[in-house]
């Protein structure tokens, strides 16, 4: 499975994504924002991975560096989602070694994200890939 990172906008590429992020999160409206896609597509601060079947994007995630002052650079994984009819064949291990290459690249040494409790296969796929679970409490404000 090879997986790219998207450097342009495609209106087919919206719309896998947007079935993705339905399976990631069930009360998602299956439109992506085009000029957010756009946005992230552009930044040299954030990447897409996609990995295709053929042309349609079958698994996803979104990476972003922010600097800080105590932990140096850090990758945040904001969406990691695969499509149902493809799991465990290898979509998703090829997308986070695709994420640890372009971490490297970056000299980054921290991954941080978080996981719905609920999504315990996924939960199963970042231990196997040697992630840590943090005891911690996740705020949001939202910001209107």
């Amino acid at each position: 499975m090879k997986v790219e990172i998207l450097r342009e906008f495609r209106e087919a590429d919206a719309t896998d994504l947007g079935e993705l992020m339905c399976e990631l999160k069930p009360d998602f409206a299956g439109e992506i924002d085009a000029k957010m896609l756009r946005e992230i597509i552009a930044s040299p601060h954030h990447a897409i991975f996609a990995a295709r079947d053929h042309s349609r994007i079958v698994g996803v995630a979104i990476l972003s560096e922010i600097l800080d002052l105590a932990d140096g650079r850090i990758a945040y994984l904001s969406c990691f989602a695969t499509s149902a009819h493809i799991r465990s064949r290898g979509v998703g291990s090829a997308i986070w070694d695709a994420m640890l290459d372009w971490c490297a690249a970056r000299e980054i040494k921290l991954m941080e994200f978080t996981s719905n409790k609920t999504r315990a296969a996924a939960h199963n796929f970042y231990l196997k890939k040697g992630c840590q679970i943090y005891d911690t409490t996740v705020f949001k404000l939202l910001l209107t």
